[in-house]
């Protein structure tokens, strides 16, 4: 799989060229497409941000975004909404992030909501790309949406209760343990 986030081709016009390109070659190979809307409105505007992002949409199997980003592409802030109008575009799954609200996950036939783990937060750097990470690792595995949506919940849900921005970045040993704890199995811990 292919991922980009939004923040790349926001960089510089070389920048979005090669995310263009790159997209391309993804699709015309086959090769399945992720892209993290993560739009920063410091580095362009948004209608540069449209301009870019929409085109890639309809190349992307896989989107994620957040409400804020949502409501800048489609003018759209309930996750049911942005999501169909994701699907809409040609993308098998939509993740609608939503914070300390947990995250949505669609496909054309399925739903799943997964709330937020309730953790004390000390620094929220890196969150959003360890649930990408959990989530599309699981989606590319072959696992449920539900599954996707709690690996990814609990990746982003590590990472906020660390400070760094690459320190924080949790394994998939650390991850199970999490989950195990949360569901009250026994875990041995080393």
């Amino acid at each position: 799989m292919f991922h980009l986030t939004g923040i790349t081709p926001a960089l510089s016009k070389s920048c979005r060229e090669a995310s263009f390109k790159a997209f391309d070659i993804a699709h015309r190979s086959g090769i399945k497409i992720s892209i993290d809307m993560n739009i920063r409105l410091r580095l362009w505007s948004e209608e540069e941000a449209k301009r870019t992002l929409i085109p890639m949409l309809k190349k992307a199997d896989v989107v994620l975004t957040e409400r804020e980003d949502a409501e800048i592409l489609f003018g759209k802030k309930e996750p049911d909404e942005i999501a169909e109008e994701v699907l809409s575009m040609g993308a098998e799954v939509a993740a609608v992030k939503l914070g300390a609200e947990g995250a949505s996950a669609y496909t054309g036939k399925e739903k799943a909501r997964k709330p937020a783990y309730n953790v004390p937060i000390v620094d929220v750097i890196g969150a959003e790309d360890a649930f990408a990470a959990g989530f599309i690792a699981c989606l590319m595995n072959g696992k449920s949406l539900r599954e996707a949506l709690e690996v990814g919940d609990a990746a982003g849900t590590l990472v906020v209760t660390v400070r760094g921005d690459y320190e924080n970045m949790p394994s998939w040993e650390d991850i199970e343990k999490f989950l195990a704890a949360q569901r009250k199995e026994t875990v041995i811990l080393r």
